[in-house]
């Protein structure tokens, strides 16, 4: 998935003579949450049923969001996203294709959820690290 930084965007946005040939020239359409993780489990050359098992999500519901079938909440997103073994980056991509909101270095939670991301923490780890600092758990 060959995305432009959001940054870089801003820049090319600001410095943009008109705005029909910036809108022209970019695709703003966020990928479903399954296309997003099929494409990312292609990339990383990831199994399913491995993803799941390291997100500690039941196989059967994890089958149904994988094949857009089914959605889910935040919690249970970041739970893939450390299963997927996402930076923070990737982790909000999947958020946003979601419908979540993103990871948030002001809220304390969020925080301790994007330190452990980037890490490369696994969910156990960032647990015991969430309940370390008396937030909950995913």
């Amino acid at each position: 998935m060959d995305e432009s930084l959001t940054e870089n965007l801003f820049g090319e946005l600001l410095s943009a003579d008109n705005l029909e040939g910036y809108l022209a020239g970019h695709d703003f359409e966020t990928p479903s949450l399954a296309e997003y993780l099929q494409d990312e489990l292609a990339s990383r050359g990831l199994r399913q049923a491995d993803v799941l098992k390291r997100a500690g999500i039941e196989q059967t519901f994890g089958w149904y969001v994988f094949n857009g079938q089914r959605g889910m909440g935040r919690d249970n997103v970041l739970k893939l996203c450390f299963g997927m073994g996402f930076d923070a980056r990737h982790a909000n991509r999947a958020l946003q294709a979601a419908g979540a909101n993103a990871l948030y270095a002001k809220n304390r939670r969020d925080a301790i959820i994007i330190y452990s991301l980037e890490h490369n923490y696994t969910l156990p780890q960032a647990n015991d690290v969430l309940y370390a600092f008396g937030e909950e758990c995913l």
